[in-house]
């Protein structure tokens, strides 16, 4: 992908890591392959995690130590 400058692979072949310069993001999955943990590392301090518990989504967002914003979502699917 040419608008990365590095992109990082686990011993699965899952992307653990990927960067443009400016901005690295880290990849975290379970045993099954599914994608828990997502964190996001931007110029001037800030740094944003996600945590994949099923439908389950905590986002939070830090500028330096603090905690700025906190939310969790949790997706329903219809099915239908």
């Amino acid at each position: 992908m040419p608008h990365l400058s590095g992109m990082g692979w686990d011993y699965k072949d899952q992307l653990s890591s990927a960067s443009n310069g400016t901005v690295t993001s880290y990849y975290v999955y379970d045993a099954g392959g599914q994608r828990v943990r997502k964190v996001i590392e931007k110029t001037g301090g800030i740094k944003e995690e996600r945590y994949y518990l099923g439908n389950y989504e905590v986002y939070r967002k830090f500028v330096g130590i603090t905690l700025e914003t906190e939310r969790t979502t949790v997706a329903v699917a219809d099915d239908k």
